[in-house]
């Protein structure tokens, strides 16, 4: 599946939105005041993913919940057509840990910064 976050990003109502209760990621306090920091600082870098069907949350649980503690009213949200079954574990998007993406982004980013692109 191919999204394209310009044709489905969208400003959302963050009451709308519902998290998944079977969603197993949980992070410390620590970590969620420095993502509380890093929202407030920089905005959201990476959206919600969310079922257009239901608005159920399948990625973000943790930006969201930082959003809500820091009083936004509406997070970015793109829109995914799956159905209930395709949400689940292992996920729409079979991802890595978080923490190991993150390390890859950031050596890619320091790479394009030093290649001068």
């Amino acid at each position: 599946m191919t999204i394209s976050p310009t044709d489905n990003l969208e400003h959302i109502p963050i009451e709308r939105l519902h998290p998944d209760p079977a969603n197993p990621r949980r992070i410390s306090a620590d970590e969620l005041d420095a993502l509380e920091r890093s929202i407030r600082q920089f905005g959201f870098v990476e959206p919600v993913l969310a079922r257009r069907e239901d608005a159920t949350v399948i990625g973000g649980h943790q930006r969201l919940l930082a959003a809500r503690r820091l009083g936004l009213d509406t997070v970015p949200v793109i829109w995914l057509d799956l159905t209930a079954e395709q949400a689940r574990p292992p996920r729409a998007c079979p991802q890595q840990d978080q923490r190991v993406l993150g390390r890859r982004a950031a050596r890619h980013a320091a790479r394009r910064t030093a290649s001068g692109s």
